[in-house]
Parts: C-alpha cells; structure tokens; sequence
C-alpha cells in the first residue's frame, strides 16, 4: 500500500489515449492526498471498452522497495477500485480513467530492468485494484518473470477463492497473494496487513518458509518516498502514526517514458 500526504496530481506521461494507445510507464511519485477516508459514491472508471486490455491503470511505482514483502523488491501501485472500503489507506488510488492507461509490457519491462538495477529478487503489485485489469496484470506478471523477478506478491481487496476461481492462471504467476476488503472496525497488529480480516495464501512451496518468517515479523518497515507537492508513505503505517521512518529515494519510471 501506498499513502500521500500533501500534494496531489496524476501520473505524468503516462501516454495519450488518442495517440494509438502508444502509452508508456508514468514516473514514480505521484498520486492525491490520503486525507479522508474511502466509502460514499463509488469512484468514477471508464467503460472497460475503451481501454485495450493489455493496459493496466497506474499509480505510481517504486525501486528500492524494502516494505510490503520480504527482501528487496520492486513496487508498482494501480489505480481504480470499486469497492470504496470505508476508511481506505489509499482513496488516491480509488479513481483511474484512461490518462492512466499504461501498456502491461512496457511497464514489465521497466520492472525488469529496475530488479536488476537495484538487486531486487521481487515485485509486490498493489493498488488499487490490481485485479481490475485481469489481463493486464496477468500479462505484467507474465512477463516481468521471463525478465528474472521470481518472487510476485500482489495485494488484493477481493477474497482468494474468488479470485482464483475467475482467474485460474493466478498460482501459476502470483507467489503470495494478500485477499481481503480492509475493515476499519477491524485494526490489527499484523504490520503486512491493513485490518485484521485480511489473509495471506502462498502458492509457491519453494518461498514457504520466506513468507511463513515474514507473516510472523513484528517488523513494521515504512519508506518515505518524494512526489510533487509531498511525501509519500510506502508501507503500512499504524493509524495515526509517521514518526521512525526511514527516508528513502528510489527511482521511478522517467517521466514521458
């Protein structure tokens, strides 16, 4: 998960949907305030029809990323979610519309490459609703592993057996999957986790063990990440909470691709 504070704007560059969908990767740092919480009306998506389905909606991204999974990993935040969860860490991200659109290959190759710059052995997708964009994402994981990141952790608001259900290609491309809605009634003491009801489920045997010492850590490890106008906070922050954070700058998508 990813938290604004002061500032807002959209991803730059990330392409013209009248320029052939020719879009390319946004830079990293950017997104609204996290002031206010999620629920109400929901966010305002385009119609699914007028964006290819090889385009997944984007945030913002982040590498060196050493919060949301073990080791060191690359990060990458959707946008668009339709389930508006009361109090969500990251209403910014809620609304996505086609200046978001960026083609799942070009943002793989990206997460390829900044893997190799920076070391990171894995990625962690968050949003958002990464699932919004089915294809998309399946095509970003796809190919960001034939580019060397083998472990793939991706956070969603929707339950495991429904997505695996919809999505039978996930066990095969996802390592660990965070499920579940977050619950502001439900606060909880897990520092990979927004609330309480939200469950872990690992695919991968070989990364067992990884998970298992993680899901069990008391570590809580937040970066601080510069966009215009703020800082953003990467991790998951008690509520309340920003002091002990490391300030770190890792480096984003160029601006205009």
């Amino acid at each position: 998960m990813g938290r604004e504070r002061e500032g807002d704007g959209g991803p730059d560059g990330a392409g013209d949907p009248g320029a052939g969908w020719e879009a390319v990767p946004a830079s990293g740092g950017h997104g609204g305030p996290a002031s206010g919480g999620g629920g109400g009306a929901a966010p305002a998506l385009p119609d699914p029809g007028s964006v290819p389905e090889d385009f997944l909606f984007l945030g913002f991204t982040h590498a060196p990323l050493a919060a949301l999974g073990p080791g060191l990993r690359v990060g990458v935040w959707t946008r668009g979610c339709e389930l508006s969860c009361p109090g969500c860490l990251s209403p910014e991200l809620q609304r996505a519309g086609p200046e978001d659109a960026v083609r799942a290959s070009d943002l793989a190759a990206w997460v390829a490459g900044a893997a190799r710059a920076c070391g990171a052995a894995g990625l962690t997708v968050s949003g958002g609703e990464p699932f919004l964009r089915p294809e998309a994402l399946r095509r970003l994981l796809a190919l960001s592993r034939e580019g060397g990141v083998g472990d793939v952790l991706v956070y969603s608001g929707r339950r495991v057996g429904e997505l695996v259900s919809a999505f039978p290609w996930i066990p095969g491309l996802v390592s660990a999957l965070v499920d579940g809605p977050f619950e502001e009634d439900r606060p909880t003491e897990s520092p990979w986790k927004g609330s309480e009801g939200q469950t872990l489920t690992v695919f991968d045997p070989s990364l067992a063990d990884i998970y298992s010492r993680w899901e069990r850590s008391e570590e809580r490890p937040l970066q601080f990440a510069p966009f215009p106008g703020g800082l953003r906070i990467l991790g998951i922050p008690r509520i309340g909470t920003y002091d002990s954070i490391a300030l770190t700058c890792g480096p984003g998508l160029p601006d205009g691709g």
